[in-house]
């Protein structure tokens, strides 16, 4: 039994890394059962039934940031956990988007890393900034795994399947409200480009306010949607539950920012097309030798970013920050593609299978 440490709220990329992450540790390693906890808890009270456990498990998410209590408070007390604590897929924050090489670790999150290496044959990471960002801080017990939502079990082997007609595309929207007319402008150039194909607007988090999306934020979404609607897009809310994006394997291609609706494209092999809203992105097209296609032209300061979250604000920001060029370009790179018999797909079934069996060398470490 291992215990698994989840950062699944809202957004269905996330239940995502978990679903498949529990598929792969049944699959290659000791996964039988699983003691389950949220990323939040500081798990004190829990310490006696995780100590009977075979390990701690980090299951995924973009996990490291500068101060790794935030995302684990638990490991604050470290010292009081008797098993050990893996790192699995896990990557990179994405921030600073403009220049990863300036990401780095707290004194207090380098020593509980130092810590959690030592006591482990190997960490899993999910993608190559993050195993270089890891090389600098002196952890070289790090195997680059992928995400775990990069597997699709039945998929494994499989050459990707490239449509000689595009009947029906899923467009993913972007999170923040600042990209609100570049996201109608895709939706548009998407439109006009595949005016005969069936056109889904897929949501992953944002469509409706609750706890973990403000009013605001959920306003702007909703006015994407409404746009959508009237292009005659479907729309999708697929926030919650990975069920509602099963119909991801009915399109032909998917174009749009959600880093894993792009992975779920590639994990079922057919072609897919990011525009990236973070340095979430950027680390995912290096991995996989993607074009770097960025929604910004820079990175909007943390200083202003997200304060309050007012959309008026952000729609601003997203006018001021972003890259006015990115949809014409993730454009015309999709047309090449089509004319050419998608060139930059022809090799990648080898690509996520290469990466596979290092994901499988790592649970096989497991305890």
């Amino acid at each position: 039994m291992y215990t698994l440490i989840t950062g699944a709220h809202k957004n269905v990329g996330d239940f995502l890394i978990v679903e498949r992450g529990k598929q792969l540790l049944r699959r290659y390693a000791n996964g039988k059962e699983f003691l389950e906890f949220d990323n939040q808890i500081p798990l004190t009270n829990h310490l006696k039934e995780i100590n009977k456990t075979n390990a701690i498990i980090l299951c995924g998410g973009p996990g490291y940031t500068q101060n790794l209590f935030r995302n684990y408070p638990f490991l604050r007390n470290i010292d009081k956990i008797k098993v050990p604590v893996i790192p699995f897929a896990v990557g990179w924050c994405g921030h600073p988007a403009d220049n990863p090489d300036k990401f780095s670790f707290s004194d207090d999150s380098k020593s509980v890393l130092e810590y959690i290496h030592k006591n482990c044959e190997f960490s899993s990471c999910r993608d190559k900034i993050m195993k270089e960002i890891l090389k600098r801080q002196g952890i070289e017990n790090v195997l680059m795994t992928g995400d775990t939502a990069l597997y699709d079990l039945k998929s494994i082997g499989k050459k990707f399947t490239l449509p000689r007609k595009i009947r029906k595309v899923a467009v993913s929207v972007a999170q923040h409200p600042g990209q609100y007319h570049q996201n109608i402008y895709l939706l548009e150039q998407v439109k006009q480009t595949f005016p005969e194909a069936e056109l889904i607007c897929c949501f992953h988090r944002n469509l409706k306010a609750d706890k973990f999306t403000p009013e605001t934020t959920a306003k702007g979404a909703q006015k994407i949607a409404q746009s959508a609607r009237k292009l005659g897009y479907r729309v999708v809310d697929a926030s919650y539950d990975t069920s509602k994006i099963e119909f991801y394997r009915e399109c032909d291609l998917h174009i749009g920012y959600r880093v894993h609706a792009h992975i779920f494209f590639l994990s079922i092999r057919k072609p897919t097309f990011l525009l990236q809203e973070d340095g979430r992105g950027l680390a995912l097209s290096k991995t996989v030798s993607l074009p770097d296609i960025p929604a910004w032209n820079r990175r909007i300061p943390e200083s202003l970013r997200g304060r309050g979250y007012r959309l008026r604000i952000d729609y601003y920001l997203g006018k001021i920050f972003q890259n006015k060029n990115a949809v014409d370009d993730i454009m015309r790179y999709i047309k090449n593609e089509l004319r050419n018999n998608f060139p930059h797909f022809q090799e990648m079934d080898k690509v996520i299978d290469d990466y596979h069996r290092i994901m499988i060398k790592f649970l096989k470490t497991l305890p």
